[in-house]
């Protein structure tokens, strides 16, 4: 059950146990046990109702962070006649990057060829060695 409707929910139990002796007296309230709400019971309601709460906030908080921190996907393709130009083009704009984890693919054509992933931009740095 989502969150909100927990949360929904629980407010209204509250209510109806605060108002439950009015709506007695006014003969609105069917028959049965008497809904108490001593402090006891409005500690505890109020209690479970903030944990609720709590978890919610929680949670926005952590997608918004998530957010703000994880980068969007960026796709380069590099131009050159030949691999060795496309990879001395690579390699340049690797060196211009900041530190940071970053992954990576290879592809000819539709065909992935190799697909890699650093720390840093190190790692295809260490590349250049075939390249060059």
């Amino acid at each position: 059950m989502a969150i909100n409707t927990q949360i929904r929910r629980k407010l209204d139990k509250i209510w109806r146990r605060w108002t439950a002796p009015l709506l007695r007296d006014l003969g609105m309230l069917k028959q049965g046990p008497p809904l108490r709400f001593d402090r006891r019971i409005r500690d505890r309601e109020i209690e479970e109702l903030l944990e609720m709460v709590t978890r919610k906030i929680c949670k926005e908080q952590a997608w918004r962070e998530l957010k703000r921190s994880a980068r969007k996907p960026r796709l380069h393709r590099f131009r050159g006649f030949g691999w060795r130009e496309r990879s001395r083009r690579m390699l340049l704009w690797a060196d211009g990057l900041r530190d940071g984890p970053m992954i990576y693919s290879f592809w000819k054509g539709r065909k992935c060829l190799y697909v890699g992933k650093g720390g840093a931009s190190g790692r295809l740095r260490a590349l250049r060695s075939p390249c060059t």
